[in-house]
């Protein structure tokens, strides 16, 4: 009987690693920013439609 196990584990050298992080760091950032623009666009058409609709 023969048996063969294998694993394998990525090794990052350098600061990839903390390059990777910083990246992710940034695009978390990004969608947090535009969550906030997209927060403020809602409520400024609500704004808009309620001003309209009670002229």
């Amino acid at each position: 009987m023969e048996v063969t196990v294998q694993a394998s584990q990525l090794i990052e050298r350098g600061d990839k690693s903390s390059r990777r992080v910083a990246l992710a760091e940034c695009d978390r950032d990004v969608a947090a920013a535009s969550l906030v623009l997209r927060r403020s666009d809602i409520l400024a058409a609500s704004a808009n439609a309620f001003r309209q609709s009670h002229g």
